[in-house]
Order: C-alpha cells, then sequence, then structure tokens
C-alpha cells in the first residue's frame, strides 16, 4: 500500500533515520519540508520505506572556452542569480548538475551555494 506521509510518522521516521548509517544527521523534517512529496509503502507488517520527491531542475553547463577561467566565472556570478529566479518562477526547489571538473565544482560550492551530493553531483536548494 503506498499512501501520503502524515504527522504522526515523524516517529517512525526519526527512528529509522537514527539508525541509518548513510543518512547521519538527518531528521525527519527532511521528508516534510515545503515543495516535495512524500509517500509512504507500507505492507501487512507495517512501514517499509519513505519516498521524497521535489521537482529538480537538471542542467548541463558548457564553456566555450574552458581555459576562459575570467570570463567563465564572471558569466556564473551575474548569471546564476537569473537561472535561479526563473527556476523558482517555474516551480522548481532544486538545481542539479554534475562535472568532472574539480575547479568548476569547487568553485560552485564556494561561490554559488552549491553542496555535494553523493554520485558528484552538485545541488542548489531554492528557497
Amino acid at each position: 500500500m503506498i499512501r501520503w506521509i502524515k504527522p504522526e510518522d515523524k516517529e517512525i521516521l526519526e527512528e529509522s533515520l537514527r539508525h541509518d548509517v548513510y543518512h547521519q544527521g538527518m531528521g525527519p523534517e527532511f521528508f516534510y519540508q515545503n515543495g516535495c512529496f512524500t509517500t509512504l509503502y507500507e505492507d501487512v507488517d507495517g512501514p517499509v520505506m519513505a519516498v521524497r520527491g521535489t521537482k529538480s531542475l537538471r542542467v548541463d553547463v558548457q564553456f566555450m572556452n574552458n581555459r576562459a577561467y575570467e570570463r567563465n566565472k564572471k558569466a556564473l556570478i551575474e548569471n546564476f542569480a537569473v537561472t535561479v529566479e526563473q527556476a523558482k518562477k517555474a516551480g522548481f526547489t532544486e538545481i542539479t548538475f554534475f562535472t568532472d571538473s574539480p575547479l568548476l565544482k569547487r568553485f560552485c560550492k564556494q561561490t554559488l551555494g552549491f553542496e555535494d551530493v553523493p554520485g558528484d553531483e552538485l545541488r542548489y536548494i531554492i528557497g
């Protein structure tokens, strides 16, 4: 059975997260955030898993010249806020992208506010 998450599910989520080595530090509030939906999967023995979904915008970045560091940096800084605003108006709650470039990854984290996500993706939470 699949059903929408309820406020009374918070306790079981909290207990599950407390013992989960992969989600240390995550609280049950994660599943109740605005801009997401969470369903709970149950079987005859009770809850099995919670599935949280968000409206995520996945982007790809292609620089015309990877060695034009200052020009690329300036373009990202000047235009990222516009991208965030457009995504927000369209109802997106996060922006994700993947890069093999350690330099771009570090820049996006330090300057634009992205965070690491397992699997080498970067994520920016729109808020």
